[in-house]
């Protein structure tokens, strides 16, 4: 992967494992608001997450995602090196 891709998911489990990936991303989420809970590493997080918003998970990271409500969403996938580049050439 060259900098970055997309890929989008509507109706898919609600319930879902996600293994530690080797690149960062973003999740914009459509379809409405839905609670998102997030397990791994011991601990326990949940959301309300409004329609259109974003948040974002760290390369490396493996958690259980449990989503209440609609699921549709997309996920930007990022390499690593190409934010570590971006950020070396945005002005301060």
């Amino acid at each position: 992967m060259a900098g970055a891709i997309v890929q989008r998911w509507e109706g898919s489990s609600r319930r879902m494992n996600q293994p530690p990936l080797d690149h960062h991303y973003l999740v914009a989420h459509f379809g409405g608001n839905k609670r998102v809970t997030r397990s791994g590493a011991g601990r326990s997080l949940s959301v309300d997450v409004g329609k259109h918003s974003f948040t974002t998970v760290e390369a490396g990271t493996e958690y259980f995602w449990r989503t209440q409500r609609p699921i549709a969403f997309a996920h930007v996938y990022v390499e690593p090196r190409w934010c570590r580049r971006a950020s070396r050439t945005m002005p301060r």
